[in-house]
């Protein structure tokens, strides 16, 4: 969670207390935090001390997981570093079509998915996706990811005017959608 958004949560707290409760599962002798681990963070910043919980009950690693991925993914936005790793990880355990089941991710985008756990980060100047990041020296730009899911067909769409934006030139895709998006704007 950037700064801003962390930010906002505390002021959200501190005008309308704990709204939301944390996902919890009993582990380990304790209660393990399927979800709301910032909010649990802002808790303490604020002083609070009793925090209302939903207890899931026993449930393997696996099923833990899929619910923290499912709750995100329902909220907000992913980090995508992390929940890479954790489809990676839960990968191992499973079939694709097993750990699907009430995740918003296509069978396409969870194999994407699972590639970020281990995409090289430096690539593209930044180690994780907080849109504050200084700019790459190596590359003396900033990067903004952007993140957002289409229809198959959509998809197919934007494909297609890439590869003519592309021209012949060996350029890559946001390069491309820089040209169609300024040819757009240009009229």
């Amino acid at each position: 969670m950037a700064d801003f958004e962390y930010g906002k949560l505390l002021e959200s707290m501190k005008r309308f207390g704990f709204t939301d409760p944390l996902t919890v599962r009993p582990h380990g002798g304790v209660f393990q935090i399927i979800d709301g681990e910032h909010r649990l963070k802002g808790a303490s910043e604020l002083g609070m001390t009793e925090l209302p919980y939903v207890n899931v009950g026993e449930i393997s690693d696996e099923e833990a997981m899929s619910l923290g991925i499912i709750l995100n993914e329902l909220k907000g936005r992913h980090d995508p570093k992390l929940l890479g790793q954790l489809l990676d990880e839960l990968m191992t355990h499973g079939k694709a079509e097993d750990i699907l089941v009430g995740m918003p991710f296509t069978d396409e985008a969870l194999k994407g998915l699972v590639t970020l756990s281990s995409f090289d980060w430096s690539t593209v100047g930044v180690t994780d996706s907080s849109p504050e990041k200084e700019p790459s020296p190596k590359k003396g730009i900033r990067w903004v990811e952007r993140t957002f899911r289409l229809p198959a067909e959509a998809n197919d769409v934007i494909q297609q005017a890439l590869d003519v934006a592309k021209d012949g030139d060996e350029i890559e895709d946001w390069q491309a959608l820089e040209r169609v998006a300024a040819d757009f704007l240009a009229g």
